[in-house]
């Protein structure tokens, strides 16, 4: 482990950890920094077929102690005996990404370690600090949060992480694709008339009296997108409302005499906008 020998060290501890899961690939072991270094064993104690071996070592150049437990399996020829030792399992890092990301692809020290699920991995790993980022995007910016496992093997809890937690800044590619799709809901409900659906903003009072319903976008509105809300998407709302002219034919039902009249309403609108299957949609209009 000193080395950054992740093969070897799995092997000699018997771990059933599989080479390459998590941070357990020599190339990713190999390029951690702050590994275990200095370590001797200072004490050992048997009672019956159980060991405990006391190792002082160093990692990050603080000095440190931690007693493997071992459980003798064996005896060849009355006098060899073989051990096994029972905490030899790797940590873990438990990695959490914003809910806004989706499920991501994650990097440790620049090599691939795998895909999220339901915004998080769990990552087994020897002790060692790792830079875990998510790569940018088209839609979001690079971000990275450094991981310190401490422990002699890792395991059982010595997990650090940094201060930092991974964010999900937008780029300026979202906001305009965000914008763009917003001006396009507003275009298609325009062309819809009286068929405007329930997913289309307000663009005037519509009454079942109401028939050959024209809109005309007379003004557009300004637009606005709001990045802050990290678990959702971005939020598009107005910030000059536009002005929509709403012309149509009514017939009250008191006469077969129908009137076309023409309304001049505002145009306003609220709605979140996410990445959906690599698309920005607009996935809500409140």
């Amino acid at each position: 482990m000193e080395k950054g020998n992740a093969t070897t060290a799995l092997k000699l501890l018997g771990s059933s950890a599989d080479t390459g899961d998590g941070m357990l690939s020599n190339e990713i072991f190999g390029l951690a920094t702050n590994r275990i270094e200095d370590a001797a064993i200072s004490d050992v104690t048997i009672t019956e077929d159980v060991a405990q071996i006391e190792v002082h070592f160093k990692q990050g150049g603080v000095s440190d102690t931690s007693v493997l437990k071992l459980t003798r399996t064996s005896t060849d020829w009355l006098i060899a005996d073989n051990w096994f030792i029972l905490n030899a399992e790797p940590g873990q890092i438990d990695v959490y990404t914003p809910a806004r990301l989706n499920d991501v692809s994650l990097e440790a020290n620049g090599l691939s370690v795998g895909t999220t699920k339901n915004d998080g991995l769990t990552l087994p790993a020897f002790p060692g600090t790792y830079e875990v980022t998510i790569p940018a995007t088209d839609y979001f910016e690079e971000t990275s949060v450094t991981y310190v496992m401490s422990g002699l093997l890792g395991g059982y809890g010595e997990f650090e992480s940094s201060d930092d937690a991974f964010t999900a800044t937008p780029t300026a590619t979202y906001e305009a694709a965000a914008l763009a799709a917003v001006n396009t809901l507003i275009t298609t409900c325009l062309a819809a008339g009286d068929a405007a659906s329930d997913d289309c903003p307000n663009m005037g009072y519509i009454s079942s009296y109401y028939s050959n319903v024209v809109y005309t976008l007379v003004t557009a509105p300004d637009l606005t997108v709001d990045v802050s809300y990290q678990d959702g998407g971005l939020t598009v709302s107005t910030d000059t409302y536009g002005v929509v002219n709403m012309d149509y034919d009514v017939n009250y039902g008191f006469s077969t005499e129908v009137r076309h009249e023409t309304n001049e309403n505002h145009l306003t609108i609220t709605a979140e906008v996410n990445v959906v299957d690599g698309k920005v949609v607009v996935t809500s209009i409140y």
